[in-house]
């Protein structure tokens, strides 16, 4: 049991790392650019942001494509899943998931390559939140 779990959390930590290390360098170059040309906020203004930063993904984000939104929508309800076969100690249903969040992680380049530059970012920030909740989940069971 151990070992399915560990090795499902290190394939979302190894997919979540592909996709940070595949970023798009035009994106970032790009995303600098404009965030220099913005007027700086007052601590104020920026303050009520920083509690839903640490927030749990509530919602999946929109993309422009919509392979990209089913996939994701697909691999928040395997999570989901996954969670509940965790708490319920289901065995055949945590190897089961685990088998379906390798192809799920199989396809994010894919994913990664039809999006446009700007929402690359905010892909890999989702993909990752949603590779520490796999993993979060992964540590509780044990």
């Amino acid at each position: 049991m151990k070992k399915i779990i560990l090795s499902c959390a290190a394939l979302a930590f190894a997919a979540v790392t592909m996709v940070s290390c595949g970023e798009n360098k035009d994106a970032a170059k790009e995303t600098a650019a404009t965030e220099t040309e913005k007027p700086a906020e007052t601590p104020a203004a920026t303050a009520p942001e920083a509690p839903a930063a640490n927030a749990p993904a509530a919602e999946t984000p929109s993309f422009s494509n919509e392979d990209v939104n089913k996939g994701l929508a697909e691999y928040k309800t395997l999570i989901a899943d996954y969670v509940a076969a965790l708490k319920n100690k289901d065995q055949a249903k945590v190897s089961e998931l685990a088998a379906k969040a390798q192809k799920v992680n199989a396809n994010m380049p894919e994913w990664m390559k039809k999006l446009k530059p700007e929402e690359t970012q905010k892909f890999t920030e989702y993909f990752q939140q949603l590779g520490k909740e796999w993993a979060e989940a992964a540590k509780a069971a044990m």
